[in-house]
C-alpha cells in the first residue's frame, strides 16, 4: 500500500474525536442561564439602591439654603423679574429683606392671625401678591364688600422722615397719631393707612357695604408681623 492508499484508508475511517459535542451543547445552556440570573440580581439590586438614595438626594437642601429655613419653591405670587430675587426695592439702609417665596408664606399667616383677633367675622386663608417689591391682599367681608390689605417699602426708618411722609399722605379730614412705634393715618372710616418703624407703609381700605369699623382697620394695620424688613 502506498501512502496515498493509506492516507484514504485513514481519511475514510477516522479515530474517535475526544470533544463531546453534547457536553458542549450542555455547558453553554448552563452559561448562559448563570448570566441570565447575575444580570437579573444586578438590576434588582440597582433599583434597590436607588429607592433608598432617593428621599436623602430629595432631602438635601439646595446650594446656598440658609440653616433652619424651609425650602420654599417659586410661586407663581410673585410678579417681580426674576421671582426669586430678594424685594430690596425701597429697603431702608441696613434693613434685611426676605426673598419673595419667604415673604408671601410669612404675611398670609400674619394677616390670618391678624383677622383673627381684629376681625373674627372675616374668612381667615388670605392669600397675598406681589409686584415690584409690594404685596397686596384681596378678600370678600360679610356684607358684600371687599377688604384690601397692602404693604409698600419706603426706604424711610428715622423718625423724621416717616412723619414727614405721612404729613404729605394725610389728605384734609385726615388724622395723624402714633402708636406702638408707628405713624397712624385715618384719612376716613374706610381708608387707614400706618407708616411702620421698618419703612413699611400698610393700608387697609374697604370698599362696599360691610361691618368693619375704622377702629378696627386702625388695629390691623399696626399687627405685629406685617412690615416687610427687619
Amino acid at each position: 500500500m502506498d501512502l496515498s492508499q493509506a492516507m484514504r484508508a485513514a481519511t475514510q475511517d477516522p479515530p474517535p474525536t475526544a470533544i463531546d459535542v453534547d457536553r458542549l451543547i450542555t455547558g453553554e445552556r448552563r452559561r448562559t442561564r448563570r448570566l441570565r440570573v447575575v444580570s437579573g440580581v444586578a438590576v434588582a439590586a440597582a433599583l434597590a439602591l436607588g429607592v433608598t438614595a432617593a428621599p436623602q438626594l430629595l432631602a438635601r437642601k439646595p446650594t446656598g439654603q440658609r440653616p433652619g429655613v424651609p425650602v420654599v419653591t417659586a410661586s407663581p405670587r410673585c410678579r417681580t423679574t426674576p421671582p426669586a430675587a430678594t424685594a430690596t426695592a425701597g429697603a431702608p439702609a441696613g434693613a434685611t429683606a426676605e426673598r419673595c417665596e419667604e415673604a408671601i408664606v410669612r404675611l398670609d399667616a400674619a394677616l390670618t392671625g391678624a383677622l383673627g383677633a381684629v376681625l373674627p367675622d372675616v374668612p381667615a386663608g388670605t392669600v397675598f401678591f406681589e409686584r415690584d417689591g409690594s404685596y397686596t391682599a384681596t378678600f370678600q367681608v360679610p356684607g358684600g364688600g371687599s377688604l384690601t390689605v397692602s404693604l409698600e417699602p419706603t426706604g424711610m426708618r428715622s423718625a423724621a422722615d416717616r412723619a414727614a411722609f405721612a404729613g404729605k399722605q394725610c389728605p384734609p379730614g385726615c388724622r395723624e397719631e402714633t402708636r406702638e412705634g408707628s405713624v397712624l393715618l385715618r384719612r376716613s372710616a374706610t381708608d387707614v393707612w400706618a407708616v411702620r418703624p421698618d419703612g413699611t407703609v400698610v393700608r387697609a381700605t374697604v370698599t362696599g357695604p360691610g361691618p368693619i369699623t375704622e377702629q378696627q382697620l386702625a388695629n390691623l394695620v399696626v399687627a405685629p408681623g406685617l412690615t416687610l424688613f427687619s
